[in-house]
This record gives structure tokens, C-alpha cells and sequence, in this order.
């Protein structure tokens, strides 16, 4: 493979993707963009992921990849994959995810054009078990128009409130210039909102970061997927990365401070709601009865989980077949 810099560097970190890969490595390839290498860390899977990407680079020579040897996380890979990237820009990509075909040229451009650092589209979740159930990330007014995201803005767009745009969802395409100087690196601690935590470690060091309304993203849910399930240790392993970000300088200033705090009581709520249904299903009353005094708000916050799933059931069966969002497999 040619040694010469590429403008874009695609991360896919995978691991026990066989069902997916290829598929998402296909919309990778097919960019307009054509400036690209195809960076592929499999994470020691011991299913067929690795030998279906080999035969991938088969057909392609912008794709490299990077076999570990045993599983180490999402976070671990990722940053291997990162620090084999020659591109001006790193765009991180899922391994069971889609993107549109003018996503990379659109981003690339418009973070040359605005002096971003970091560059994001809106994403569009879709489900496996369900086919008429999507749902937009970041919706309303805040990505209406491209919007400049500062530090304090993307804290409290991750407070785990009902409603709030949970912008650490967001894949971000960063300046390879910009990592390199800053260092940031992904927590390898964490196994969820490992996102969050790197795209705020770049903020907190002075990154420039810009979201663009653009619906170009396709997220796959899916109920094997680690990724989407929020238990206690992980939870806990969120608390202790919070933790230690408010050791830092930029975490001293004032409203900083008071953004950290509010994401704090979201997940501190979060925490006793998952307790709660443990003590539910197990039909413990007197352990009910502690969460519900030591953490008020946490039969509100189970009553909004239950309203949510309620509410995305009904759209499913009679507005989705209607006529709601685009398919995923939409190129427009």
C-alpha cells in the first residue's frame, strides 16, 4: 500500500462482528470520498470477524488492518487504531453501523471551511428486532443548523435526563493534528460513553468542536450489543472517569463545575433506577422503600423509562408504517 497521507483515516474497531462487518466496511468503501484508508482493529473475536475483513482487503488496498490477539475493549482498540493513522482526519466508525456515502466529503469540508477540530453529523438509531423503529439522536433545536459545541454545552447534552440530546452518542471526526498535540486517548476503563469522555478530554484542551444537522449516520441497536446496555459496574466505571476529569485544571472553573454537578445527580438517579428494578424483580420491599428515601427521584426516573418504552411501541405498530423517517439505507 502506497505510504503517502491520506486525507481521511476510518477507525472500525470490531469484535465478533462477522454478521455486520462487511456491510459497514461496503458503505466505508463507497464513500465519494475516495482519500481514505480503512483502519480495521479486530479485538481478538473468536468468530469469523477477522477472516471476513481479510478477505475485504482483498478487494480494497485502502484497507489496513490490525489483528490483537486477545480482547481488550472497544476503547483499547480504538486507540490502536488511531495511533496507526496517517489521515489529516480520523473519523471513528462502529463496526455494525452504516454511514452515507457523502458523509466523509461533507464533514471534511465543512471542518476545512468552519477551522473545526472535530466535526459531527446527527445520527439516526435503527433496530434489528424492530424494522419500523428508528429514532434521531439530536433533535428540536439544537441541531436545526450547524452549531459550535463548547465544553459546558456537551457536558449538559450528557446528563442522562429524559429529553436531553445525549450528544456523547455522536461520532466524531477529529483532526489527527489535534489528537497528536493533545494526547487525549479513549478510556480503556470504560465499556459504554467511552465517546463522551474522549470527545470532552479534546474539548476540556481547547478543541474547536462543530455539529452539523446532517442525518448521515445510521447507529444499529442491537440487544446482543454491549454497548447499549447500561448496568451498575458500568455505570460506576462513568462516576470514577467523572471523577477524575474534575481533577483537572478546566474542571475547577465555575461552570464547569456546575455542569459536572447536574450530570452527576442524572446518573446518580440513573444508578438508584437500575437498583430500584433489581429490588422489584427480586420483590425485596424494604429495599425498595432505602432507594426510593436515599435517591427521590428514582420511581420518576423508572416511570419515564416505562413511558418511553411505551411510547416507542405505539410509533412502531401505527406511526412508523405510516410514513415517519428515512430508511438508513437512504443515501440522501
Amino acid at each position: 500500500m502506497s505510504s503517502a497521507e491520506p486525507l481521511v483515516s476510518v477507525v472500525i474497531a470490531a469484535f465478533n462482528s462477522e454478521l455486520y462487518i462487511e456491510a459497514a466496511v461496503s458503505s466505508v468503501v463507497h464513500q465519494t470520498l475516495s482519500d481514505i484508508e480503512i483502519i480495521i482493529v479486530d479485538d481478538g473475536s473468536p468468530d469469523e470477524t477477522l477472516a471476513c475483513v481479510r478477505r475485504l482487503a482483498l478487494r480494497d488496498d485502502r484497507i489496513r488492518i490490525l489483528a490483537l490477539p486477545t480482547n481488550g475493549g472497544v476503547s483499547r482498540a480504538r486507540n490502536a487504531g488511531i495511533e496507526m493513522a496517517r489521515g489529516q482526519w480520523v473519523s471513528i466508525v462502529d463496526s455494525d453501523d452504516l454511514i452515507c456515502r457523502t458523509r466523509l466529503e461533507r464533514l471534511v469540508e465543512a471542518g476545512e471551511r468552519d477551522q473545526a477540530d472535530i466535526v459531527c453529523d446527527n445520527m439516526l438509531f435503527f433496530y434489528d428486532e424492530e424494522q419500523n423503529r428508528e429514532e434521531v439522536i439530536a433533535g428540536g433545536a439544537l441541531l436545526k443548523e450547524p452549531k459550535w459545541i463548547d465544553l459546558e454545552t456537551y457536558i449538559l447534552g450528557n446528563c442522562l435526563e429524559r429529553g436531553s440530546p445525549s450528544l456523547g452518542h455522536l461520532q466524531p471526526t477529529i483532526r489527527l493534528k489535534t489528537l497528536r498535540q493533545t494526547g487525549a486517548l479513549y478510556d480503556e476503563k470504560l465499556t459504554i460513553a467511552e465517546d463522551y469522555h474522549f470527545v470532552q478530554l479534546l474539548l476540556a484542551a481547547g478543541a474547536k468542536m462543530r455539529v452539523y444537522p446532517w442525518l448521515t449516520y445510521f447507529y444499529r441497536k442491537r440487544s446482543s450489543s454491549a454497548s447499549h446496555r447500561l448496568t451498575l459496574p458500568a455505570l460506576a466505571a462513568m462516576l470514577d472517569a467523572d471523577v477524575r476529569f474534575r481533577t483537572s485544571l478546566v474542571a475547577q472553573l465555575p461552570h464547569i463545575r456546575t455542569a459536572l454537578d447536574r450530570r452527576t445527580r442524572g446518573m446518580l438517579r440513573m444508578f438508584a433506577a437500575i437498583e430500584l428494578v433489581s429490588a422489584i424483580k427480586k420483590r425485596r420491599l424494604n429495599d425498595m422503600f432505602k432507594i426510593a428515601c436515599r435517591q427521590p427521584h428514582a420511581p420518576l426516573q423508572l416511570f419515564d423509562w416505562l413511558a418511553a418504552r411505551v411510547s416507542r411501541g405505539i410509533r412502531a405498530k401505527w406511526v412508523a408504517p405510516i410514513g415517519a423517517t428515512a430508511s438508513p439505507k437512504n443515501d440522501n
